[in-house]
């Protein structure tokens, strides 16, 4: 226990309303502590306020994959740094006291309990094993407390009996079993399974005068005895038995209060205890080696040394067992008080309850190996400080109120303010005998004194002093009430950190000024300004650290990894790194010096449970780390503290529409199961509840999102396959090397699937086409009647326009016979009938050859010579580009407008007559030009008689008929001009038609044919 031993002496000294003109009244009462006690690992202390089931804990565990196992009479809590979750009867476990756990090669959680059963977890679920039959075979009450399963799942358990305070059984994967025997020698003993794949067994003798046997037996059943003649003597068989196997080979056992170490063919005694049994025993990652006493705490005999005392913690705890986990941590199970977690040995705390009372600390100065630690109470400490030793203190009451402020400068000894007798006090310490020499008092309030000189910065003044003689050197003062938080001496410049800006003083120029008052990053509290290279640097109450470089301002904010963004303190190591007080404990920046953009953060969040984890400011002694808070200090060698393992991350839960879906077999579910509830938990203890994740929802988007928080919920997520991911970050920036992942699928409903998809586009597919088909089959008939009709129709013209043309021919034949011109009728008649022959030939055609339209047309100028024995002459020019064998023109649809230039233009006009007939290609038409000389249209409508009138009124109706008929089967409108052709004097010279035909091209089979 803490023991204290007061040697204080009190003299008080008043001065009535006097100022003080010497030290005044001291209080020198000085207290030596017992350091060995008094200083201990910061512990985590865990119970049932915490989610432990029971305060009584028995053994503690971590599996392969992270997780803590504690073993208690109220089941067992599984601990991933965030919560308990704890397994009892009603869970599947044989009993609810547990004595023991043990993680087996297939990653099985095996549990021993008083019922003599065994039980083993396995994927979120307890399978009970074999609990009936051993309890019916076993005579009596039998516990199994150890156990080792093989790679061919034989059980090698441990146990105690009512008849025999130890028995060694085998059991079998068919569920027999046997009392095991080794070398014919009945054994029993606690098994220790060791990373070589053996374990390790004590034994006693059945028979008296028996050997007692250690045995080191391998996965396949072979055992290596050890000599009965050097183990036998060192057994108490009624006693407990612990062991551990060192890394180099040798093991230390401890039985009847007796550590000892077992090399090679040797035993040797290595400390004798003089009180309580040994549960547990341990030699860590750094040679530490723990003993747990049941009845007097933790032993630790630091790096191996069993020379010097141990560090005894605990002390009055029941401890039962210990366990390293794999960051390095310490887990001591307690039979009274649940567990205690130490993230390491190397980091220290001194509370302030047991070095001061209950005063708050306040400040602190280091100088060397020295550190000068102050009160609110107005008591102060001297801490000597010797590597791997711990400091020596001593503790005085310096004034008799408190103590405002503490300087130690570079040279000399250190400067002291305070109150004392309601009057402000300024004294002068000397680090030797720890005395406090007074100066006298200053009329102003003394509130600051810092920087490498002292100043002294009262509300709205700031001086310098003189350190031989305190006299000002130089006084600032403003007409504002300012409040400086820090100050920093610079060469001309003194830099003052205020609530809400930062000043800059020159001293050479006397002149007072905001430091870029526009910058946003300087608009806050600086509580404290140091300077790495060419960089200030300022710790900011709300934006992280500041570094103004040059005239460029940037700062470390969380963003960047900090812990928080509320900063007390600076301090720039050797190396030039930067060590940061926060909130949230202390950070160190390094690379800042090299390269302003390129820096690493670490972080160093120990301070939990007692000691608070508002740093308030630090100070650096070689290597080690001082670190000073409210509730008291807390000091490390960084170099010993060695980066913690990435932290493995893992996905515990998984909600559909609240439901928990328990294992990873189910990955489909319908449409409407998608409600979506993950919760994940990086196991790293040490940064205990601080861990930060990414995760992402592949199919839902791919970029990270980064939180504190151990669950994400989707409350509506669509169909489709998805692919939760999330990596977990401990608080010195490691990430996790394997991310977690949850693949799953959410199916569309039935009418988005795309079997009902497809199924609905074939359907309407097949209702169009059959629509379509319908239209089709329907508009083909009517096209084809329609086809039909127009065809009669064209016929029914053509017979139209025959009958007159016959009727003017017979006429001419008529006349040539009663003028007894026998030659010239014979003549007229046989080209008349060439002239029937063809048209007969194409009267069911639409469409002829434009060579045969041209014949045709020939024959009837012939014959229209012939008849009317006119002077005319005609020409026809047919574009060089046109085939004449190849285009198709409609039949006889020129030839009514040819006769009506001959009939109503050139035989009216008794002159010799002209008539020119051009066909041009024109696009995709033929543009049929038709010009005479005669009288023209004006002179050829005067008085008509009524024949003419019936003939020229039946030709140019069937003609527009036709081309009535030609639009509605082509789509293409030949449009008719007449044009009004004349002579220079204006007078009528002809008349010129102009029809713009269609066209078609014969087919090449056709032409073959042909």
């Amino acid at each position: 226990m803490l023991h204290l031993e007061y040697k204080a002496v009190f003299f008080f000294k008043r001065a009535g309303n006097k100022r003080f003109s010497s030290l005044g009244v001291l209080l020198a009462g000085l207290i030596a502590f017992n350091a060995t006690y008094a200083q201990r690992p910061i512990f985590r202390h865990y119970s049932t306020p915490e989610g432990l089931s029971s305060t009584e804990a028995y053994m503690v565990m971590q599996d392969s994959q992270g997780y803590i196992w504690i073993s208690t009479d109220h089941g067992v809590s599984r601990f991933d740094g965030y919560e308990f979750k704890t397994f009892t009867t009603d869970d599947g476990l044989n009993g609810n006291t547990v004595f023991g756990t043990y993680e087996d090669y297939r990653g099985r959680i095996w549990f021993f309990t008083f019922e003599a059963g065994l039980s083993y977890y396995k994927n979120g679920e307890i399978i009970n094993f074999l609990k009936d039959t051993l309890m019916e075979n076993w005579d009596g009450v039998s516990v199994p407390f150890s156990m080792h399963v093989n790679r061919g799942d034989t059980i090698w358990l441990g146990v105690r009996h009512t008849d025999y305070p130890r028995q060694y059984v085998k059991v079998f994967p068919d569920g027999t079993f046997v009392k095991d025997s080794v070398n014919s020698k009945e054994q029993s003993g606690f098994i220790r399974r060791f990373k070589d794949g053996g374990y390790f067994m004590s034994g006693y003798p059945l028979v008296e005068g028996q050997e007692t046997l250690l045995n080191l037996i391998d996965e396949s059943g072979k055992a290596r005895a050890l000599k009965a003649e050097i183990c036998a003597p060192h057994f108490n068989y009624h006693t407990d038995f612990t062991s551990f196997l060192k890394p180099n080979g040798n093991i230390l056992f401890v039985n009847n209060g007796v550590l000892r170490e077992w090399e090679k063919d040797s035993v040797r005694e290595l400390v004798r205890f003089k009180k309580s049994t040994n549960l547990g025993l341990l030699e860590d990652k750094k040679q530490n080696v723990w003993i747990a006493l049941a009845l007097g705490g933790v032993m630790v005999y630091r790096n191996g040394n069993f020379e010097q005392a141990p560090q005894v913690w605990l002390e009055d705890k029941l401890v039962s067992w210990i366990t390293e986990d794999a960051e390095g941590g310490i887990w001591i199970t307690t039979l009274d008080d649940g567990v205690y977690y130490t993230p390491s040995v190397e980091v220290l705390a001194m509370s302030n309850t047991e070095f001061f009372g209950k005063g708050r600390l306040l400040d602190f100065a280091g100088k060397g190996d020295t550190l000068l630690v102050i009160v609110k109470n107005g008591m102060a400490a001297r801490l000597v400080y010797q590597s791997d030793s711990l400091p020596d203190i001593l503790v005085k009451q310096l004034f008799s109120q408190n103590i405002t402020g503490i300087l130690w400068p570079e040279r000399g000894n250190a400067y002291i303010t305070g109150w004392h007798e309601n009057k402000s006090q300024f004294g002068f310490l000397n680090q030797k005998d720890f005395t406090l020499k007074h100066y006298p008092s200053r009329e102003d309030i003394l509130s600051r004194i810092d920087s490498a000189n002292i100043y002294m910065g009262p509300t709205g003044i700031t001086s310098e002093l003189d350190r031989q003689t305190s006299e000002e050197l130089y006084e600032i003062r403003s007409t504002r009430m300012h409040n400086w938080r820090s100050m920093y001496r610079d060469k001309d410049d003194l830099w003052l950190g205020g609530m809400s800006r930062l000043w800059r003083y020159s001293i050479s120029r006397d002149t007072l000024e905001i430091y870029k008052p526009e910058e946003e990053l300087l608009k806050g509290r600086v509580t404290d300004i140091d300077k790495a290279g060419h960089c200030l640097l300022l710790a900011t109450s709300g934006r992280g650290l500041v570094i103004v470089d040059s005239n460029e301002v940037w700062n470390i904010s969380s963003r960047d990894g900090l812990p928080g963004t509320i900063c007390n303190d600076i301090c720039v190591d050797q190396k030039g790194d930067i060590w940061l007080s926060t909130n949230k404990g202390i950070s160190r920046v390094s690379g800042l010096h090299k390269s302003a953009r390129l820096f690493s953060i670490r972080n160093y969040d120990f301070l939990a449970s007692t000691i608070s984890q508002r740093v308030k400011k630090i100070y650096l002694m070689d290597s080690v780390v001082w670190a000073l808070s409210d509730d008291g200090i807390i000091y490390f060698n960084y170099k010993n503290v060695g980066l913690s393992k990435p932290p493995p991350v893992y996905i515990h839960g998984f909600e559909v529409n609240h439901k928990e879906i328990n294992g990873g077999n189910k990955k489909i579910f319908n449409w409407e199961e998608n409600n979506i509830d993950i919760s994940f938990a990086g196991l790293s203890y040490q940064s205990v509840k601080k861990l930060r994740y990414k995760y992402r929802m592949l199919g839902l988007d791919t970029a990270w999102n980064y939180t504190t928080q151990t669950n994400v919920i989707y409350p509506k997520l669509g169909a489709g396959r998805y692919e939760f991911q999330v990596y977990a970050q401990n608080t010195e920036g490691i990430w996790s090397t394997a991310k977690a992942k949850r693949k799953f699928i959410i199916l569309a409903p039935w009418w988005k699937r795309r079997w009902f998809i497809i199924s609905e586009i074939v359907i309407v597919f097949l209702i169009l086409a059959g629509i379509g088909y319908f239209y089709w089959q329907r508009q083909r008939k009517k096209s084809e009647t329609e086809n039909k009709m127009n065809q009669l129709k064209l016929q029914a013209l053509q017979a139209q326009m025959n009958p007159h043309f016959i009727f003017n021919v017979l006429g001419a034949i008529q006349s040539f016979i009663v003028a007894k011109d026998t030659v010239a009728a014979q003549e007229y008649l046989a080209s008349f009938a060439s002239l029937v022959r063809s048209t007969l030939n194409h009267s069911v055609k639409g469409w002829v050859p434009l060579e045969e339209e041209i014949r045709l047309l020939k024959i009837y100028l012939k014959l229209e010579e012939m008849r009317f024995e006119l002077p005319f002459i005609y020409r026809f020019e047919i574009d060089e580009r046109l085939d004449v064998n190849v285009v198709n023109i409609p039949t006889m649809l020129l030839q009514p407008f040819i006769e009506n230039s001959i009939i109503h233009g050139i035989s009216p006009a008794k002159k010799q007559g002209s008539l020119h007939i051009s066909i041009k290609q024109q696009g995709g038409n033929l543009k049929c030009t038709i010009t005479d000389n005669g009288v023209g249209r004006q002179r050829s409508n005067l008085k008509p008689n009524a024949e003419e009138k019936i003939h020229r009124s039946l030709g140019v109706n069937i003609t527009d008929e036709r081309i009535k008929l030609l639009k509605s089967k082509s789509d293409k409108e030949p449009p008719i001009t007449y044009v009004d052709l004349k002579d220079e004097r204006d007078n009528t010279s002809g008349t010129k038609v102009i029809v713009i035909l269609p066209y078609k091209l014969i087919p090449s089979d056709s032409l073959k044919n042909k």
